[in-house]
């Protein structure tokens, strides 16, 4: 092309280029360049070891060493830094990071790597360091980490560990940290509101604890621990029966015998005329536990089958209060689903809607207040049971297609997939399930010919090993069951001879034998269990009498059975009618 043609490319036309791999070619240029120690200006003294580097690389990617060279000190003159408080061996790992972007972050170098990496301030391995140190906390280490990133100003692993400890407490207060604690960090965990705790009194046992480890040097500490305990609400029997057992210190029971008179149930004239504070006569906000009833189906009164509502809707009740409000809803309409609680969520597993059978899961974040969708199981199932046993939740039998299941499978939350394990005796579905000590007992249900079972065994999820029980004294479809110490109640169901039941059988798990309890006001099957505090609640479900074409009624009604007193007690009404929901506590 001569000088007298015309530019085949128009005016004013501009190309943008990016080259993709520009980056990591100019880091790996540069890293060359160090490994032969080419155009290296910077000279970096750690103990006796002396290391080589470019000031611009190093301040680039290290505030401090931007500050030392850049700042007009008498390093950005010599280019020579002596550092102290941090291993060569540390420093060197950083030094290889700096240029590759790469390290290998362990439980042995985690803590000497954040904190040389804070004092150089090297935000990405900060960030990589309490990444590592979130996904590792245990009951253990939680305290000792929460006050190392305190100490450093990781605020985001701070709220880790603070939520973390929160959560666990039951299991934190059995470890050596909790015992170590200082006298000012213990007051500030022992008034905290968000304690995860079952009752009052082990609030209490974890202070006495703390005081008992050194009881000459922590006595004096006893009047302003005991003030973070609310008291009002603990069971003064229970109380006063711990101290008597558990407080090995003549002197502390003393003082306490004499500090906690006014609740000991041996003394006549024991109330105080000083009314405690409005807070004291409350649980805590997360030992206020919630029962959540999730989904299920009902219909209009005189509608037949196929007129049957699959609900999406979930009803929350607050149990200390009594009070039921509504929570966001399912993503999709389940009834015959589980529901089972894991690390402070709560999975929906399984189940229909319209007779299309389910294997997604969705689980529920109460802090995030959304269902957001889960791996799904290896097959669709409905009417079967679940549990939650060393960290996995397993899932037994159901409605598979149009057979009825004898598998068992489990989901593991960390590797997020499900896989089977076992199998159960026989094929059933529409049973009661309850894991207990180890050991997952099934009771009642439908086997694959129809047949209604009277029968119960356990399953033992380590061996896979399966065991018959003693039969129960009724007939049950569509029962429930829960455990409460060492008692495990079945609760309603149905059966071809009686329809609808209203009875209640208690099995002893020490003893091996079965008793009836006092009926429910209200003949319920597919109703749902659960408890909170040593109470049982029984929650919707529906009334079948017999007979062909005899009416059905859907229930909204919630009875509460309290072990004690062997008495029920009617409680306020959900919001809608719902059989085969399922139900979780929080």
């Amino acid at each position: 092309m001569n000088s007298t043609d015309k530019s085949p490319v128009k005016p004013n036309q501009c190309l943008s280029y990016r080259a993709a791999g520009h980056a990591q070619s100019l880091l790996q240029q540069l890293c060359m360049l160090h490994s032969e120690k080419t155009f290296c200006d910077a000279t970096i003294i750690v103990g006796s070891q002396i290391f080589t580097a470019h000031c611009v690389v190093l301040s680039a990617c290290s505030q401090y060493f931007k500050v030392m060279f850049c700042g007009g000190l008498l390093e950005s003159l010599s280019k020579q830094v002596e550092l102290h408080g941090v291993e060569a061996a540390v420093f060197d790992k950083l030094l290889e990071f700096i240029y590759t972007g790469e390290i290998d972050i362990t439980s042995e170098n985690v803590q000497d790597l954040l904190s040389a990496a804070d004092m150089l301030q090297i935000p990405e391995i900060i960030q990589a360091c309490c990444n590592f140190l979130r996904s590792h906390l245990h009951p253990s280490n939680c305290l000792g980490i929460y006050k190392f990133a305190s100490a450093r100003s990781c605020i985001e692993l701070c709220a880790a560990c603070d939520v973390y400890t929160h959560m666990h407490f039951l299991q934190v207060i059995q470890h050596d940290e909790f015992i170590e604690l200082e006298y000012t960090e213990l007051l500030a965990l022992l008034s905290s509101e968000k304690l995860r705790i079952e009752n009052e009194l082990q609030v209490f046992k974890a202070g006495l604890k703390w005081i008992l480890h050194d009881a000459t040097q922590r006595k004096k500490c006893l009047v302003q621990i005991l003030d973070r305990v609310r008291f009002p609400i603990i069971s003064c029997e229970e109380l006063f029966d711990y101290i008597e057992t558990h407080c090995t210190n003549l002197n502390i029971k003393v003082a306490l015998g004499a500090l906690l008179a006014e609740y000991n149930p041996k003394r006549r004239f024991r109330k105080s005329s000083n009314r405690p504070p409005t807070y004291k006569m409350k649980p805590r906000l997360s030992a206020r536990k919630y029962l959540y009833v999730i989904g299920g189906y009902n219909r209009e009164p005189g509608g037949c089958w196929s007129n049957n509502q699959t609900l999406e809707s979930v009803d929350r009740l607050d149990s200390f209060n009594r009070v039921w409000n509504s929570k966001p809803k399912l993503n999709h309409p389940r009834s015959s689903h589980t529901v089972e609680t894991l690390d402070g969520v709560i999975y929906a597993i399984g189940g229909e809607d319209d007779l299309l059978l389910y294997d997604s899961v969705e689980a529920f974040d109460p802090l995030e207040e959304k269902w957001v969708m889960k791996s799904p199981m290896t097959v669709p199932r409905s009417g079967h049971c679940s549990c939650v046993f060393e960290g996995a939740i397993y899932v037994f039998g159901g409605c598979i297609g149009t057979e009825i299941g004898q598998t068992i499978e489990y989901y593991c939350p960390k590797r997020q997939k499900w896989r089977e394990s076992g199998k159960m005796l026989s094929p059933r579905t529409s049973f009661g399930l309850i894991e207990s000590e180890g050991l997952v007992y099934l009771f009642g249900g439908m086997t694959a010919v129809g047949a209604e079972l009277r029968t119960a065994e356990s399953y033992n999820p380590i061996t896979k090993e399966t065991a018959s029980l003693a039969d129960m004294r009724s007939r049950r479809i569509g029962c429930s069951a829960v455990v409460i110490d060492d008692n495990i109640f079945v609760v309603g169901g149905s059966n071809a001879r009686k329809g609808a039941l209203n009875t209640v059988e208690q099995y002893s798990i020490i003893n091996e034998k079965w008793t009836t309890l006092p009926c429910m006001s209200t003949a319920r099957t597919g109703a749902r269990t659960a408890t909170v505090n040593g109470l049982l609640y029984v929650v919707g479900g529906r009334t079948v009498n017999r007979g062909f074409g005899s009416a059905v009624t859907f229930l909204d009604t919630v009875e509460c059975y309290d072990p004690r007193t062997q008495c029920w007690t009617n409680l306020d009404k959900m919001s809608v009618a719902r059989c085969e929901a399922a139900i979780a506590v929080l």
